[in-house]
């Protein structure tokens, strides 16, 4: 049913089940890797988010349990190649940041025709000015997909990469 503010700190609210559903990792793990933002959580059995937090016990049916998210930021670089779609990048940017702020981007754009003036003769970083997380690689024209994600993947310095394609 979705987290709700309470007295400064965050609730879930709902069956066993969707609470389960709403948490998606319980750890009962004495320490965590860097990657993990941690807060202590207690459990009680309520059928509806209506209950007063005053009638709520206040330390649930168990001891207090860890509830260990993951930030995917920290773990994960997107990386994309496109080829004259290059407007695609920055969209499929700005979707993804809509539910993972922070994550960062590595893209290549290859050129729309050969012989392009404006074209990099080799690859050519620069951060996006409207998408600040993402740096794009202007390549040459017939650079090609496999040389593109190749050459990002190379750059990845997270644990994790998601190759996607830019109209995802």
């Amino acid at each position: 049913k979705g987290l709700q503010p309470a007295r400064g700190e965050w609730a879930v609210c709902g069956t066993p089940r969707e609470v389960n559903a709403a948490v998606d990792l319980l750890s009962y793990e004495p320490t965590f890797p860097d990657n993990f933002v941690t807060m202590n959580i207690s459990v009680n059995p309520v059928k509806s988010c209506a209950v007063p937090t005053d009638r709520l016990n206040p330390g649930g049916f168990r001891e207090n349990l860890t509830l260990a998210l993951v930030e995917p930021a920290r773990l994960i670089t997107v990386v994309a190649h496109s080829a004259e779609r290059c407007w695609l990048l920055r969209r499929m940017a700005r979707s993804i940041l809509e539910w993972y702020p922070g994550m960062k981007f590595l893209a290549t754009c290859e050129c729309a025709y050969e012989g392009d003036p404006s074209c990099a003769l080799s690859p050519t970083p620069h951060v996006d000015p409207e998408v600040p997380s993402m740096t794009v690689y202007d390549v040459p024209y017939d650079f090609g997909l496999s040389r593109g994600k190749s050459l990002l993947i190379s750059l990845v310095e997270t644990e994790f990469v998601l190759v996607l394609d830019d109209d995802f």
